[in-house]
C-alpha cells in the first residue's frame, strides 16, 4: 500500500481501538471482582458457627440477584451492569458491617476470655478481612486484665480455706484448686503470646502513654507512674534472695531501679514546684489568699511636680514578671537537654507571653485614676499666679454666646408682651402658663449672672491650660520622633529577627504606640477647643496600619505554631484528618 500511490492508505483510530479495549478491560475486572467476592464469602455456607446462616444466605442472595440478569455482562457498551455492580458492592459493604457486628456481639456474650479466644479462632479460619479480628484481640486484652484481677482477689479470699472437690484429700484437693487458677491464667496468655500483633499493640500502648497527665478537677499535673513498678522491683529482689527464677523483663526493670526511681523523684519535684507556682499565681476569692498575693504588686501613688505617678511603675513591674519567665526558661535550659523541651513547650511559651503583657492590662485603669488628680494641678504649679493674671488679661469673651443671649433677650420681651396683650383683652389663658412666662425674666437674669461667673472662671483657666497644651504638644512631637527612630532600629521590622523575636517586639512597641495614640487624640481635641491649628502626624497613621497588619500576621503565626505543636504531641491513633484540614482551611482564609 505504501508503493501504490493511487490507493487509499490503511487508516486506524487509536482512540477507537484502544479506548474500547480499556473499557472492556475494566468490565472484565469488575466481573472478576464479582466472582472473587462470591468465593470469599462462600465459606460462610460451610462453617458451623451458630447464627451465621442468615449472613451466608444474604451474600448468596446478593450474588444471585446480579448473576441472574438477562443482559450480556461482557457487552461493555451497556451501562446496566455498571449500575447493578455498584448496588451489589454497596450491599456487600453493608453486609460486611453487619457480619462484623455479629462477630463482636458473639464474642461479648462469652463468659470468659478463654472461650472468647476460642470463638475468635473459629472466626479466624474464615479468613475474612472485614471482621478486623486484631481490634477484637485488643479488646480482649482489657477483659483478660480484669479477669486476672478478679482471680487474684478470689485467690486471696480462698487461699486460707479453699473449696476442695468432693471426696478429695486436702493436699490433692489444693493441687487441683491451684491448677484451676493456673489454667485460667495460663491458657489465654499462651494464645495472646502466639499473636505478635497483640504483643506489639501492648508495647505501643506503653510507649505512647503520656509521662504527665492532668487532674480532671484541679487541672494540675500528675506524674503517670504505675504503683506496680516499685512492687515489681521488690518482688524481683526477694525472688533473687530466695534463688527463684525471674523472667528477663522483670530483671531488666529491677536492674534499672535507680534510674527509674531517680527519674521519678526528679519529675515529682518539678511537678510539685510547677503546681505550687501555679497555685500561687492563680487569682483567688479567698480573703486570706488575697492578703498573701497583694504585696506582690503593691505600689504607691506619689506627687513629683508636675506629674502624678506610681512607684514602682508599671514598666518596672512588667520587667520583673518578664525576668521571671526568661530566667525560668534559661535556668531549665542549662540543667539538662530535655529541660529545653519543657521551656519551649507551647503551654510554657504561652504563659511567658501572657506575663510579658500582663501589667499593661491595668494601664488604662491606673491612668484614669491618676487623671482624676490632675484637675488640681493648678495648686502646685510654680507660676500659678502668673497663669491667673494672663488668663484674666486675655479677656476670653465668647462673642457667639453674647449674640445668642441678645437674641434670647429680644425673644423673651416678645413673649412677655404677647401675654400682656392677652391680659389686656381678657383672653383666658392657664394660670400655670402665665406664671411660667412672668418667671422667665427672673430665670433669665439668674442665668446671665451664672454665665458671667462661669465665663470669668473660664477666663481664669484658659491661659495656663493653653500654655500647658503648647508645652505638651512640643514634648509629644519629640516623643513621636524618638518612637519612630526606636521602631526603625529595634522594632519588629528590623532585619535578622526570628519570628518569635519579632512577635515579642510587636507586643512591646504596640503598648508604646497605644500611649502615643491616646496623647495624639487628647492634644488634637485640645487644639480644636482653643482654636489652634491641629497638627497631624503621618508617622502615627502609618504605624497604626503596620501594627494592625503585624498583629494579624503574628497572631496567625502563633496559631499555626501552636497547632503544629499539638500535631507532634498527638499519637497516630488520635489523628483527626478532617479537623486538620478544617484548621488549614481556616488558616488559609486568615
Amino acid at each position: 500500500m505504501m508503493e501504490a500511490a493511487d490507493e487509499r492508505p490503511f487508516d486506524c483510530s487509536e482512540m477507537y481501538v484502544f479506548g474500547k479495549f480499556d473499557t472492556f478491560k475494566r468490565r472484565l475486572l469488575k466481573i472478576v471482582d464479582l466472582f472473587q467476592t462470591y468465593i470469599t464469602y462462600y465459606v460462610l455456607n460451610k462453617t458451623t458457627l451458630e447464627g451465621i446462616e442468615e449472613y451466608a444466605a444474604n451474600f448468596n442472595k446478593l450474588f444471585k440477584s446480579i448473576s441472574t440478569k438477562t443482559y450480556d455482562a461482557l457487552d461493555h457498551r451497556r451501562p446496566d451492569f455498571d449500575k447493578d455492580y455498584k448496588i451489589y458492592k454497596d450491599n456487600v459493604a453493608n453486609q460486611e458491617v453487619l457480619l462484623e457486628n455479629f462477630m463482636i456481639t458473639s464474642v461479648n456474650k462469652c463468659p470468659t476470655t478463654e472461650i472468647a479466644l476460642h470463638l475468635l479462632k473459629r472466626f479466624e479460619t474464615l479468613k475474612l478481612g472485614c471482621l478486623y479480628l486484631e481490634d477484637q484481640y485488643y479488646v480482649l486484652i482489657s477483659t483478660y486484665t480484669a479477669e486476672i484481677e478478679t482471680l487474684r482477689d478470689r485467690y486471696n479470699e480462698e487461699r486460707e480455706n479453699p473449696e476442695l472437690p468432693r471426696n478429695m484429700p486436702p493436699v490433692a484437693g489444693r493441687v487441683m484448686w491451684i491448677r484451676f487458677y493456673d489454667n485460667n491464667i495460663k491458657r489465654p496468655m499462651e494464645t495472646f503470646v502466639g499473636i505478635p500483633e497483640v504483643i506489639d499493640h501492648m508495647v505501643r500502648l506503653g510507649l505512647i502513654a503520656p509521662l504527665l497527665i492532668r487532674h480532671p478537677r484541679t487541672n494540675m499535673y500528675i506524674v503517670n507512674f504505675s504503683v506496680y513498678i516499685p512492687e515489681c522491683i521488690r518482688e524481683v529482689e526477694y525472688m533473687w534472695q530466695l534463688g527463684l527464677y525471674v523472667p528477663d523483663g522483670a530483671q531488666i526493670v529491677a536492674f534499672c531501679k535507680e534510674k527509674i526511681l531517680g527519674s521519678y523523684e526528679r519529675i515529682m519535684h518539678l511537678v510539685n514546684r510547677n503546681n505550687l507556682i501555679r497555685s500561687f499565681l492563680t487569682m483567688t476569692t479567698d480573703p486570706e489568699e488575697q492578703k498573701k498575693l497583694s504585696p506582690l504588686m503593691l505600689t504607691e501613688m506619689l506627687l513629683q511636680i508636675p506629674k502624678i505617678l506610681i512607684k514602682p511603675s508599671l514598666e518596672e513591674i512588667q520587667l520583673a514578671f518578664s525576668q521571671v519567665g526568661s530566667r525560668s526558661g534559661s535556668t531549665m535550659g542549662g540543667l539538662r537537654s530535655y529541660f529545653r523541651m519543657v521551656s519551649e513547650h507551647k503551654d510554657v511559651v504561652r504563659a511567658v507571653m501572657a506575663l510579658q503583657g500582663m501589667m499593661y492590662m491595668f494601664k488604662p485603669d491606673i491612668e484614669k485614676l491618676l487623671q482624676n488628680y490632675c484637675k488640681f494641678s493648678q495648686l502646685w504649679a510654680e507660676d500659678r499666679v502668673q497663669q491667673v493674671q494672663v488668663f484674666v488679661d486675655s479677656n476670653p469673651l465668647n462673642v457667639v454666646i453674647g449674640d445668642m443671649l441678645k437674641i434670647m433677650d429680644v425673644e423673651l420681651d416678645l413673649i412677655i408682651e404677647s401675654y400682656d396683650l392677652f391680659a389686656q383683652f381678657n383672653i383666658d389663658i392657664p394660670k400655670e402658663d402665665a406664671d411660667k412666662v412672668y418667671g422667665l425674666r427672673y430665670a433669665f437674669q439668674n442665668m446671665l449672672i451664672t454665665s458671667a461667673q462661669v465665663q470669668q472662671r473660664i477666663v481664669e483657666m484658659q491661659g495656663p491650660l493653653q500654655q500647658e497644651l503648647t508645652q505638651g504638644v512640643a514634648c509629644f512631637c519629640t516623643d513621636v520622633l524618638k518612637f519612630d527612630a526606636d521602631y526603625e532600629l529595634r522594632g519588629p521590622m528590623a532585619p535578622g529577627l526570628t519570628a518569635r523575636e519579632a512577635s515579642d517586639r510587636v507586643i512591646m512597641f504596640q503598648s508604646r504606640f497605644e500611649e502615643l495614640w491616646r496623647k495624639f487624640e487628647m492634644y488634637s481635641n485640645g487644639e480644636k477647643l482653643f482654636g489652634m491649628e491641629v497638627k497631624d502626624y503621618p508617622i502615627l497613621h502609618q504605624k497604626k496600619k503596620e501594627f494592625s497588619l503585624l498583629s494579624k500576621l503574628y497572631s496567625l503565626y502563633l496559631s499555626v505554631m501552636n497547632s503544629i505543636d499539638g500535631y507532634f504531641e498527638t499519637p497516630w491513633n488520635g489523628i483527626d484528618i478532617e479537623l486538620i484540614i478544617s484548621q488549614l482551611a481556616e488558616f488559609d482564609l486568615r
